[in-house]
């Protein structure tokens, strides 16, 4: 460095046509490398010695940037009191000294100063950042040293360097230039900060996120959504703060469209979930309910966001019966129904046929267990609608066939066992809903050489057995059942053996159908037989009959 001082180092700039800031930058990397092996795993003496050769030879600001990078931050942060007065001592040029601040700034991040002397050092750096005029030199030290305040300082120290911040956004009146640095100022300070609340209400938060442009405050709302979302617990009752993150959700929600890779979508669905799951509105639940109607309007988008609103809104709904105790007044009771109505009204914007046909069947069981049975037959119902509408293939995200027949048979399965406790119509009988069901298993266009209409069949069987019971396997409290309504009359004892007995041949006429020379329609068919022949022999009481019956089915 020295040499760089004599008349021979300035001819040779003059040949070589190099001012000596470019000479400086073309000779950057290999000082940087040499310090770089000088600092590896090295101590504080070596790093005294570099320091005081810096003094003595050449007091670059180039120079000691690389010294400051080079060292373990423990070491740095050591020495941070002499490397301030050393920063604010360059008047070299060959590095701009917010740059130096920065790298300072990013060993404190790793390995802060001293408890002791944390708050002072801050100090020092920033009277002479606060200082600096141009943005594009504040900004970027601003940018690292937000983290260090968020680790080791309350929110109070955190709020006043965003002031400090935001006085200079407005007296530049050029924020555009830095709205990346904005962007991850406000994202580390999210991100290092474990009250969400307490940042959205922090004075200058909100004001320097307004001065941002629509696509970073997306990026910056996602940042939000995401911090919110860390919170344990749930978001109590504020208005006001509860519109604002609205707000921020909806901004999120609307930057989606046909263009955005599923990774974004993925995140924006998350972030919409957490922020539907942790809003509570305690006791309140009419506002509650308002809430998830406003936000069925505002993501339209997802069908994940649309369950999660539906899944919030039957907590509500079980919120509200364990708080009567099971006894609804009038005003809990027409509150319940119109929560049960919003589901009924909201499911059929799901695309997804499953999940529609499950959320259907939870509304329906939740109906029940509110003793609302006129609310439970029509969602039921609209469950059965809806299975005769699933194509039995479906096209995948990635152009492959998916076959529904499995998912159909276990869906089928699952409804028939929550129909059993459900009671009947008293217009239309006792089996009113399972009559449904079995006609939409009838009508529905199974694949050729399919099994699945035996199985379910089987399965049908197995529900009368219960429904032929004295005491159904579950009840629902407080709700009365088949077995109190219409068990003791003949009526319904014969209905259930007459259509056991219907039901049964059509079994075996759909097990003669699948003999097919195909060997795997003939297992199919094997394997309905078996199926049948271990029904009949527990679910069955034993008469020559049914003996028959079996040994016909077992050659």
């Amino acid at each position: 460095m020295p040499q760089m001082q004599t008349p021979a180092f300035e001819n040779f700039l003059k040949q070589s046509q190099l001012t000596r800031d470019q000479y400086l930058d073309l000779f950057s990397p290999a000082l940087e490398w040499i310090i770089e092996c000088i600092g590896y795993n090295a101590g504080d003496a070596i790093f005294q010695r570099l320091l005081r050769s810096y003094e003595e030879k050449c007091k670059q600001s180039m120079v000691l940037n690389h010294i400051i990078s080079s060292f373990d931050p423990s070491v740095v942060s050591n020495s941070a009191s002499i490397l301030i007065f050393m920063i604010k001592d360059c008047q070299d040029g060959s590095l701009p000294r917010f740059k130096l601040f920065r790298s300072l700034g990013e060993k404190f991040c790793v390995c802060p100063p001293l408890e002791s002397n944390k708050l002072e050092l801050l100090n020092e750096v920033w009277k002479y950042v606060t200082k600096m005029d141009q943005l594009s030199d504040y900004v970027p030290v601003v940018e690292v040293f937000i983290e260090f305040v968020c680790k080791n300082f309350e929110l109070r120290e955190v709020n006043i360097l965003l002031g400090d911040l935001s006085r200079h956004l407005k007296s530049s009146g050029q924020h555009e230039s830095v709205e990346h640095e904005l962007q991850q100022i406000l994202l580390t300070v999210l991100e290092n900060t474990e009250d969400f609340v307490q940042v959205f209400n922090m004075e200058y938060f909100l004001p320097i996120f307004d001065l941002l442009k629509t696509s970073t405050q997306v990026e910056v709302s996602k940042g939000m959504l995401l911090a919110f979302a860390k919170r344990g617990e749930s978001l109590q009752a504020d208005p006001v703060i509860i519109n604002s993150i609205f707000d921020l959700a909806k901004t999120v929600h609307d930057s989606v469209n046909p263009l955005s890779d599923d990774y974004e979508k993925s995140t924006v669905k998350q972030c919409l979930c957490n922020f539907i799951n942790k809003i509570d509105f305690g006791t309140a639940f009419e506002k509650q309910l308002n809430f998830y109607v406003d936000c069925r309007r505002a993501f339209s988008q997802f069908d994940e966001v649309q369950e999660a609103i539906i899944m919030q809104t039957l907590k509500m709904i079980n919120r509200t019966y364990q708080l009567m105790k099971g006894k609804h007044t009038k005003k809990t009771s027409s509150f319940a129904k119109a929560c049960l109505s919003f589901c009924h009204i909201s499911i059929p914007s799901i695309e997804d046929l499953f999940k529609r046909l499950h959320l259907f069947t939870l509304c329906g069981q939740m109906a029940v267990l509110n003793n609302m049975l006129p609310q439970a037959d029509i969602l039921f119902k609209s469950a059965i609608e809806t299975l005769i509408e699933v194509p039995t293939l479906i096209m995948n995200a990635d152009n492959t066939m998916y076959d529904t027949e499995a998912d159909l048979v276990s869906f089928v399965r699952l409804l028939t066992s929550c129909l059993i406790s459900v009671p009947g119509h008293p217009e239309h009988g006792a089996f009113y809903l399972i009559r449904g069901l079995l006609n939409a298993i009838n009508s529905y266009p199974w694949q050729s050489g399919s099994d699945a209409k035996v199985r379910l069949y089987i399965i049908m069987l197995a529900a009368f057995t219960a429904f032929y019971q004295e005491h159904l396997p579950y009840t629902y409290e407080g709700v009365e059942s088949n077995d109190t309504l219409y068990m003791g009359g003949d009526i319904y004892q014969n209905g259930l053996l007459e259509m056991g007995n219907s039901l049964l041949e059509q079994v075996l006429k759909e097990i003669n159908a699948l003999a097919d020379q195909d060997s795997s329609v003939n297992r199919k068919q094997a394997s309905a037989k078996r199926d049948l022949v271990a029904f009949l022999t527990y679910f069955s009481e034993p008469n020559e009959k049914i003996s028959e019956l079996i040994r016909t089915l077992s050659k």
